[in-house]
């Protein structure tokens, strides 16, 4: 992935997500009913039941293309529209792009809390330390949503992580990885430091345009697990300074 041009101007991270403006079927129960959805995700895992739920204040909502068997569960169908359940859709693009990544081989490493997980590529961005070390990049995704004059709108957070790894696999910290004697060539492949070792003051430009966007451009479609697609916009929110 190159890196992609953008017009001159102040830009965040964010970038927004179009999602259908149809009703979409889903099953929804109370949280009376299910206090704890743990038990109900066990079942729906053991029976390879093509379902999820997740809840939502005082509903558990339940989707997927067998989602007519939690009808049995104390859930019933109904139609809803995503402008109106932000809080559903919001988990919902995120677990849409995840399972994108997911099928084109990214490794989920922690879900830090809900609506934040972290992903890395399949296979090593480069090698430090003479081949001794591998270095994964990695993305940091969070999706929120706003209202704006009465508007609901929806986005994804795209920040870059990195791991390092030894010969044998073995996820590495800073200590373990300065006795390699790679901190600064690491750096360099990270774009924190330029190559006359110099700290690169344009770390956070170049990695939009190096690294996020055209890995944006890349997965800008997918799959809602409710059924549906979703887009997200390739230009990222731009900050209005003033007025």
């Amino acid at each position: 992935m190159n890196g992609i041009q953008i017009e001159p101007g102040f830009y965040t991270n964010v970038f927004e997500v179009e999602v259908s403006s149809e009703p979409v079927d889903v099953m929804i129960a109370s949280t009376s009913d299910y206090p704890n959805l743990r038990l109900l995700r066990e079942q729906i895992k053991q029976n390879s039941w093509d379902c999820r739920v997740y809840r939502v204040v005082d509903r558990v909502f339940g989707y997927g293309k067998g989602r007519n068997i939690l009808k049995s569960k104390s859930f019933k169908s109904e139609q809803l529209y995503f402008q109106d359940e932000p809080k559903l859709c919001k988990h919902l693009i995120l677990e849409g792009l995840v399972d994108l990544l997911r099928s084109k081989g990214y490794r989920e490493w922690s879900r830090t809390r809900i609506g934040r997980v972290k992903l890395y590529e399949p296979k090593p961005y480069r090698s430090a330390a003479r081949g001794q070390l591998q270095v994964y990049r990695g993305y940091d995704l969070r999706s929120i949503w706003w209202k704006q004059e009465s508007q609901v709108h929806f986005g994804i957070v795209v920040d870059l992580c990195w791991e390092v790894q030894d010969e044998e696999g073995k996820r590495l910290s800073t200590p373990e990885i300065v006795r390699f004697n790679a901190m600064m060539e690491i750096g360099q492949i990270q774009d924190e430091f330029l190559t006359d070792g110099k700290i690169n003051t344009e770390v956070a430009r170049l990695r939009l345009q190096k690294h996020i966007l055209p890995w944006v451009r890349e997965y800008s479609r997918f799959t809602l697990p409710c059924g549906g697609e979703a887009t997200i916009i390739t230009v990222p929110v731009r900050v209005v300074i003033g007025a």
